[in-house]
């Protein structure tokens, strides 16, 4: 690429917001919002039935659940979990997962 051709380079819409988002300092607001909406596809649908993301802050992800059985179960799986975010985030934003 010359010179020229990088300045004029196109970025597309997704990379245009996350230069947005990053500036603003709303990484906690949208990689939330990115995980809420891939809440099904990332844990499945037995899961997502029983659980609801709460919030996202410093690399800890909060899931609330009504049930004492899926939070043991969650709790076991915690690694598993942020294994899976991460990847569907394609970067190392939750650290850490707390289930209430």
């Amino acid at each position: 690429m010359t010179d020229l051709e990088d300045n004029f380079r196109t970025n597309t819409i997704s990379e245009v917001l996350h230069s947005i988002v990053k500036r603003k300092g709303w990484d906690n607001q949208y990689y939330q919002a990115q995980i809420t909406n891939n809440w099904e596809k990332i844990v499945g649908t037995k899961i997502f039935k029983e659980t609801a993301i709460h919030s996202l802050k410093n690399g800890i992800l909060t899931i609330r659940t009504n049930s004492s059985t899926w939070r043991t179960e969650l709790s076991l799986r915690s690694e598993q979990l942020i294994n899976k975010i991460n990847e569907e985030l394609q970067s190392d934003v939750v650290e850490k997962i707390v289930i209430r």
